[in-house]
């Protein structure tokens, strides 16, 4: 086989599995509940804990006032797991994770009102991006590691649009980054 060849069939291989994650996380069919994010967060950062070496602490600052979210649980582990994987693997010797909830008003411009947020923030202590890696991070296939695929945050991005929310990515390089996901109560 030639080269081109072979480069073509990894090509249609790899876009076959990215359409098969887009489908997997595009949510034709979400299955809406109400959501106690805190609960979720407790069980993934559970789950994650079980593979942390000790130098590396996670904890969570949870507000256990918040209200419920409209929200496909499966879909907000998937999301939780995808951005806490991305958090360990920034941290490169020793670090911090913080799983924060809050609630906040967001002024609505369209409808002239304040409409209340569920916030989860995720914030670390890892090797943190430069403003052009900011810019590529929901692009399918960027990664920084060389085992990466480069589909985590991408997902994360078609999670969170699928619940009609927001999510911001504020990273300073050799500080840490901080992702805030922001998911209306309804």
């Amino acid at each position: 086989k030639s080269y081109i060849r072979t480069m073509e069939e990894e090509i249609d291989r790899i876009r076959k599995i990215t359409n098969g994650f887009l489908k997997f996380v595009r949510l034709e069919k979400l299955d809406f509940m109400p959501v106690n994010a805190n609960e979720v967060i407790q069980r993934v950062c559970f789950t994650i804990q079980q593979g942390l070496p000790p130098e590396i602490e996670l904890n969570m600052n949870l507000n256990f006032k918040i209200p419920s979210i409209s929200a496909d649980e499966d879909q907000i582990v998937i999301l939780l797991e995808n951005i806490l994987d991305n958090a360990v693997k920034a941290i490169e010797d020793s670090g911090k994770i913080t799983v924060t909830t809050d609630t906040i008003q967001e002024w609505d411009e369209f409808n002239q009102n304040f409409n209340a947020s569920v916030v989860i923030e995720i914030a670390d202590t890892g090797i943190g991006m430069t403003d052009e890696m900011l810019d590529s991070i929901f692009q399918p296939f960027f990664t920084t590691r060389k085992e990466g695929v480069g589909l985590g945050l991408m997902i994360v991005k078609e999670i969170v649009k699928a619940h009609d929310g927001k999510v911001r990515v504020r990273s300073k390089r050799n500080i840490g980054t901080q992702i805030s996901l922001n998911f209306p109560v309804r």
